[in-house]
């Protein structure tokens, strides 16, 4: 790593730098919280690597930097501060808060490579585009649409080409029958508050088996039935993209040629489900940098595999929610 601190630091665009965040190793991150508490006028605590910081920053985003207790709480914080910029009514500007005071932060230790070993991480780091990216298709938006039905009470009978076979309605679930190409589609709905969803929460953070997922492999083994010969997909949001995901982890299903994931929720403590993400090319994934529940994909997908990123919206809350992709 001869020198590599004297190397320009390289430009990085928005998309670019919540990957940097949410991609940082433990080590990284400490680091990172280290230079924050360096930078910050109101500690004592220093590091004799670091240079001249030339931009100003909040001392308060130093600190909130410093203390967060994960990548993916800071850039919730960063997405927070970017809906409070964008509201005309808020008198919050976003210059020297915490993103870019992340973006300082990053530069700060890019220019300290070479210095200690323990360093030379960040040159990798900020070296290749991270945000691969896959355009949404037509077709990803017409399956958000039939799956955005099965939140509701009364849904509709046709979306598109596609009718809804009614005598397959479930609480979570819908099956919409396009006659023409003879293709059917199964959606699955995410939580609404009621105990049984907030339950099945629970346990998908705590990466344990739900019980929507049993209920959705008996309810694909009567559609798959009632409909043979017939083309079969299937997406999910929130809940339901993990259920679906719990379900072809446990049964392959082959008979599915295509599977849309909409914000698929992934535990950090329980990561096991990303190998049958990487390896099944039949699913597509739909993210957003923004929400906290499913931007940990970003730690654990194969680098180039397609995948469908949204950047962040002016909440967490906005950043989690189907209607994006419609």
């Amino acid at each position: 790593m001869d020198n590599l601190y004297k190397s320009r630091f390289p430009t990085r665009s928005l998309f670019q730098t919540c990957f940097d965040i949410l991609q940082l190793t433990d080590t990284m991150f400490t680091q990172l919280q280290d230079t924050a508490n360096h930078y910050n006028p109101n500690t004592d605590f220093e590091l004799d690597f670091l240079p001249t910081l030339q931009k100003k920053c909040k001392p308060s985003s130093f600190e909130q930097i410093s203390t967060v207790d994960s990548p993916h709480t800071l850039l919730g914080i960063c997405v927070l501060e970017s809906g409070a910029h964008k509201n005309r009514k808020s008198e919050f500007h976003k210059a020297g808060g915490v993103f870019e005071t992340c973006s300082v932060l990053f530069k700060a230790l890019w220019d300290s490579v070479g210095k200690t070993p323990e360093l030379n991480a960040w040159y990798l780091h900020f070296s290749q585009d991270n945000a691969v990216t896959d355009t949404q298709g037509v077709l990803s938006k017409t399956f958000a649409k039939l799956c955005m039905q099965t939140y509701l009470e009364k849904r509709k009978t046709k979306v598109d080409d596609w009718a809804r076979d009614p005598d397959c309605d479930t609480e979570h679930c819908t099956t919409w029958v396009n006659e023409g190409e003879r293709e059917v589609h199964i959606t699955c709905r995410g939580t609404k508050l009621t105990p049984d969803d907030l339950w099945q929460d629970f346990d998908i953070l705590m990466g344990y088996q739900t019980d929507i997922s049993q209920r959705l492999n008996e309810y694909v083994k009567k559609v798959t039935n009632e409909y043979k010969g017939w083309l079969f997909s299937i997406s999910g949001h929130s809940m339901g993209a993990y259920a679906v995901l719990e379900m072809i982890s446990n049964n392959i299903h082959r008979e599915f040629n295509e599977i849309y994931l909409f914000n698929c929720p992934l535990s950090p403590i329980a990561p096991s489900k990303t190998q049958i993400v990487n390896a099944d090319q039949r699913i597509k994934m739909y993210l957003n940098l923004g929400d906290p529940i499913s931007n940990c994909w970003a730690i654990y997908l194969d680098y180039g595999r397609p995948v469908c990123w949204n950047p962040p919206l002016q909440s967490p809350y906005a950043c989690h929610k189907l209607i994006q992709w419609i």
